[in-house]
């Protein structure tokens, strides 16, 4: 059986990496080996769908409010719904017209 450090260079040559190998330092058999990789480039972030977000939190809000004290009247709750419903389509809209420019 080979010796642990023989196992980490040898990962880190087939990873094409260098291995820093320091002997003053203690072994540590549950440390993952000592690979240094490259730093890679910034991902591209994702951008943020505003209406699924408001949809979302529209939903969490109705939830709630059914969840505590007594149920809520559906005539006052169904206009509540679809304004807000209309108003994340909105800003769906809007932030896409803005993204594009």
């Amino acid at each position: 059986m080979r010796p642990e450090r023989d196992l980490d260079k040898d990962l880190a040559e087939d990873l094409g990496e260098d291995f820093d190998e320091d002997p003053d330092r203690a072994h540590n058999p549950w440390a993952s080996p000592t690979v240094r990789k490259p730093r890679e480039p910034a991902k591209r972030r994702h951008r943020t769908d505003w209406m699924a977000l408001l949809c979302g939190l529209l939903f969490i809000g109705f939830g709630i409010r059914y969840l505590t004290g007594p149920l809520p009247d559906p005539l006052i709750m169904v206009p509540i719904l679809l304004a807000g419903l209309g108003f994340a389509g909105f800003i769906g809209i809007l932030a896409k017209a803005i993204r594009r420019r």
